[in-house]
């Protein structure tokens, strides 16, 4: 938020509270607003308001908790809807198969059915059948390595 705007929001927040002229205590409150957006200040200044008494300011680690809780919720949306953009049905039908691939494979390992290193090939091959060669190469190195030793 810009110096304006954040400024705006102070004063009036004096006024309405009834609040003493005081120069340090409004650049602090300004400046704590200044390290917000503005729409994340909109939608917590309900609740900053709410915690307001005339002549009275909550502290400013208050107004910090309730800006930080609804910025990281926004950040945590934005994360969200791109990671679902990028998945296409053949993603997810692949998500699954690599479940059901691990189930399986954990069943047979547990049971004394299947050794480590052949859970491990399994894997590196479903890697490969969906093109992630680098992803079963690594996987293959792994095994290399375990039967070296």
């Amino acid at each position: 938020m810009n110096k304006e705007r954040a400024n705006h929001y102070v004063i009036d927040l004096f006024k309405t509270f009834s609040i003493d002229k005081n120069q340090l205590l409004a650049k602090q409150w300004r400046d704590a607003l200044m390290n917000y957006k503005e729409d994340v200040v909109k939608e917590g200044w309900g609740q900053i308001v709410a915690e307001c008494r005339t002549r009275y300011l909550p502290p400013l680690k208050v107004v910090y908790g309730l800006l930080n809780s609804i910025k990281r919720s926004k950040a945590d949306i934005v994360v969200l809807n791109d990671f679902e953009d990028e998945l296409t049905p053949q993603d997810r039908q692949n998500q699954h198969r690599f479940i059901k691939l691990i189930q399986h494979t954990m069943k047979e390992m547990r049971e004394g059915r299947m050794s480590e290193a052949e859970h491990l090939k399994a894997h590196a091959a479903f890697f490969r059948e969906i093109g992630m060669t680098e992803d079963a190469d690594d996987l293959l190195r792994v095994v290399a390595e375990m039967q070296s030793v």
